[in-house]
């Protein structure tokens, strides 16, 4: 399945984003331990991609790391 290419200047992402604009677009990280998703888990559905909502991983897939960052072993795409 083709997925349709976002156009959006850095402007529009920036408004859209807000505070997440640096993680998502910049290449920006949150500190170990301090993200929403680190210590959730759920046993259904998929995390998607906080800019367009994108399925990326199934719930199953994440595991307990202790990293301090959510991490997976299986992409959806």
């Amino acid at each position: 399945m083709p997925i349709a290419k976002v156009k959006k200047t850095e402007a529009e992402w920036k408004k859209e984003l807000g505070a997440n604009y640096n993680t998502l677009r910049q290449q920006g990280t949150e500190r170990p331990g301090t993200g929403e998703y680190d210590r959730f888990a759920p046993k259904e559905g998929y995390f998607g991609c906080g800019a367009c909502s994108l399925p990326l991983y199934t719930a199953s897939s994440k595991f307990p790391s202790r990293c301090g960052w959510p991490c997976f072993d299986k992409v959806i795409w």
